[in-house]
């Protein structure tokens, strides 16, 4: 899975980025989504993340692409975000593999032509929220029956682990 990500269209659906952006704190709001979207790889186990930006990394800055970590950000300097995930679509060897993120219909309808999925920025941020969700709800349940379990239960699981693992490399 290649995620195309209209950054500052799905930054406003997630309430803390949000509220960033209505104090003006551009960069809080960037990290913190760059943030969400490198845990959401881990969870979805995706391909690549290609954020689009518009405007500069910051004032002045001629940085039109970098990476952070296993995102590839691109900021789109005195021209649109827009267009800039136009033409990478279009130049892509298999636009049929990209899952486009964004609310914006232009966009949306340009990359129909290639056969690109979509979730608009709603339905991602809700995916986002399940997924998380889904990872909390395993470790509480987790705690949960270890909780359950006596000293000793714990002791002879460890030492049931120990003596497998002993067995699995004597026959290697």
């Amino acid at each position: 899975m290649i995620l195309v990500i209209d950054a500052f269209n799905l930054i406003y659906k997630f309430p803390d980025l949000e509220l960033y952006m209505y104090e003006n704190q551009l960069l809080k709001a960037r990290s913190g989504l760059f943030s969400k979207l490198l845990n959401f790889q881990k969870i979805k186990k995706v391909n690549e993340i290609h954020v689009f930006l518009d405007g500069r990394k910051e004032k002045g800055s001629p940085v039109e692409f970098e990476k952070l970590e296993q995102l590839n950000l691109y900021y789109s300097q005195d021209l649109k975000a827009d267009i800039q995930i136009k033409k990478f679509i279009r130049n892509h060897l298999n636009p049929n593999n990209i899952y486009l993120v964004t609310s914006d219909k232009e966009i949306l309808f340009y990359s129909k032509k290639y056969n690109c999925k979509y979730y608009t920025s709603e339905e991602f941020y809700e995916l986002y929220e399940n997924s998380i969700k889904e990872i909390q709800d395993k470790k509480l349940e987790e705690e949960r029956i270890y909780q359950n379990l006596s000293s000793s239960e714990i002791q002879e699981w460890i030492r049931f682990f120990k003596q497998n693992k002993k067995e699995r490399k004597s026959e290697v």
